[in-house]
């Protein structure tokens, strides 16, 4: 019952500041220009995603609000442990190389069709795609050095911060007094590489059930597998380091990756659309092998972790 009273509250805080967000921005001034759009979006993002977590974080948790979130831990990346000085750089390379696959997926989850009888969903949905497509390349574009530093930071860093604290921090942490075995700071070292209970159903149902509620809250339907893909392993990642920010740190780097680069090939005068179709068609070989990869990589990120965990 108590899971159940924090939920509202949080989806109430939530409401609530959201509300006040958009308030704030309407009496501003408002407006449909970019920049206007993009102070809407820092406010939506901090309302939504950052202030929330947090202020339930403190209201239940108290002193111990950073250590429910998974932001305060025994051990850290400064650690003179090299184990743990090396995930944190696999994690970022890992994410670089995922990237063909990621396009791969995508555009596999793009050609999905519905039956004819669903023809008229399936235009809304697309339509709604081909939207938020457009707003994120109108945010992605920048003309100037200052201008990328600020689509960075609305586009990637604030984004990343938040929906990790809200999707792994906040929601992991409903789950942790009822299953101390899923508790980040508190895993079981006996059995299977020190790690056994990242296999039970339980846990396993709780990293994939926030990875499906992560992509869902984007209404990006033709975009949903490889979305909930990445936060499964943000999950898993999370799970193993007993660290948020180690998927903080992953989940900022996809988002800055796919800016940073969209606008090197736009100044250097080549079609950044040809970004999202790298790993398919005729670089088909270049995505399988992304995936594969990846999924090596994955493997050896979570023997580092459970290593620098010891």
């Amino acid at each position: 019952m108590q899971k159940v009273l924090h939920i509202v509250e949080w989806l109430g805080i939530m409401a609530i500041l959201a509300l006040m967000s958009i308030g704030i921005w309407a009496l501003a001034g408002g407006g449909q220009s970019v920049a206007a759009l993009k102070w809407l979006q820092v406010g939506q993002t901090l309302s939504v995603f950052v202030l929330p977590p947090i202020l339930c974080a403190l209201w239940w948790y108290k002193k111990d609000w950073k250590s429910a979130l998974g932001l305060s831990t025994k051990r850290s990346f400064s650690d003179s442990d090299l184990s743990t000085k090396w995930s944190a750089s696999a994690a970022v390379l890992l994410i670089i190389l995922a990237s063909p696959g990621i396009s791969l997926l995508s555009y596999w989850n793009q050609s999905i069709t519905f039956p004819p009888c669903l023809a008229e969903l399936e235009s809304s949905l697309r339509a709604m795609e081909d939207e938020a497509a457009d707003l994120i390349l109108l945010f992605a574009k920048a003309d100037n050095v200052e201008i990328l530093i600020v689509n960075l930071f609305v586009m990637a860093i604030l984004p990343a911060f938040g929906e990790e604290l809200t999707f792994r921090g906040l929601l992991f942490s409903f789950f942790k007094k009822e299953n101390s075995q899923l508790s980040t700071s508190k895993l079981s070292t006996n059995k299977l590489d020190g790690y056994s209970t990242l296999y039970t159903l339980y846990s396993t149902l709780i990293i994939w059930i926030s990875a499906i509620i992560f992509s869902a809250v984007h209404m990006q339907f033709f975009g949903f597998i490889p979305r909930m893909l990445l936060g499964a392993l943000f999950g898993y990642v999370f799970v193993w380091s007993g660290n948020l920010w180690l998927p903080i740190v992953m989940h900022l780097t996809n988002n800055a990756f796919a800016v940073l680069m969209y606008n090197i090939f736009d100044w250097c005068g080549k079609d950044p659309s040809t970004l999202d179709t790298f790993g398919t068609g005729d670089t088909l070989w270049v995505g399988i092998l992304s995936l594969i990869l990846t999924g090596v990589g994955i493997y050896f990120l979570r023997k580092l972790l459970i290593r620098a965990r010891r």
